[in-house]
């Protein structure tokens, strides 16, 4: 279960309903960005993929140059064709609903698309059903999944770190050319990051004392927290290996040779389950160095 307050949108031209909708939304730790018109909520929703759903009202203004009194009540379907560029776009899921006291024929046309609530039945359903398909989002189940990677990262790391974990453990069993070699790269970024983590939270160091002409300050480092015993050469070896693996195939892709061996999926997986267990364990030392300090 998600411990933040989750991001939701909701496109509605009344200002009333908006008002009262990210008020009460507050209270089922949702956070609701509202605005009147469908141009103004698809650029926030393209800007911003932490938004898990989008509440709809069943007619409404397309942009803000539309008189409201033109309203369209296409508008919903507008909605699904913007959404879905978007979907598409980010390789995400964004599930939507529909919140109105005129659902003309909705519940029909919509079946099996998404969920219509009447104004009339008031917030509750509307709230427990976008609580209930927000914890089945791809995302969610693997910070669910992981929750020990994550709470680490929220402890220590970037919002950017973040981001770019939720998406490598979303994307991690794919298998297409372009995925693996994305996976390996971000790969790479994830235990590079680690280790700045680790220099600081474990030897104290800024982690440019490391920089080096001609060498990765990574691999330095590495060696440090190796003789230094903050870290097992047993898992040494295994973040170097990560390490020569993903610079050769997701940082600097070796498809100018013919009839090389080419990574599939499971060799990007592997990396991607040995970096986790890195994780695990800089989460462990950093804890037990800090209890140890009290």
């Amino acid at each position: 279960m998600p411990t933040k307050p989750t991001p939701i949108l909701l496109i509605d031209d009344d200002p009333e309903s908006r008002v009262m909708i990210s008020e009460s939304a507050k209270g089922h730790r949702l956070i609701v960005e509202a605005f009147p018109d469908l141009e103004q909520g698809m650029d926030y929703l393209s800007a911003h993929q932490k938004v898990k759903a989008v509440i709809l009202d069943s007619c409404g203004v397309l942009d803000e140059e539309q008189n409201p009194q033109t309203i369209k009540s296409n508008f919903v379907f507008h909605a699904m064709d913007q959404i879905n560029r978007i979907e598409h776009e980010q390789n995400r899921i964004i599930p939507f609903c529909v919140y109105s006291d005129n659902i003309f024929d909705l519940h029909n046309d919509l079946d099996g698309l998404a969920r219509v609530f009447h104004k009339k039945d008031g917030l509750i359903p509307l709230f427990d059903h976008l609580q209930t398909i927000i914890t089945q989002l791809p995302e969610l189940l693997v910070r669910e999944k992981f929750s020990q990677i994550f709470d680490f990262i929220g402890d220590y790391m970037s919002d950017e770190d973040d981001d770019l974990m939720e998406t490598l453990l979303v994307h991690a069993e794919k298998s297409d050319p372009a995925s693996i070699i994305n996976n390996l790269s971000v790969t790479r970024r994830l235990l590079e990051k680690l280790f700045d983590i680790m220099c600081v939270n474990l030897m104290g160091k800024d982690p440019e004392h490391f920089a080096q002409k001609g060498k990765s300050r990574t691999r330095n480092i590495m060696d440090k927290l190796s003789n230094d015993r903050f870290l097992p050469y047993t898992l040494k070896k295994t973040a170097s290996d990560i390490y020569a693996f993903t610079s050769s195939w997701g940082n600097h892709v070796q498809t100018s040779r013919k009839n090389v061996y080419q990574p599939g999926k499971y060799a990007a997986h592997g990396n991607i389950c040995f970096l986790l267990e890195l994780f695990a364990f800089a989460s462990q030392s950093i804890s037990n160095l800090s209890k140890s300090k009290h």
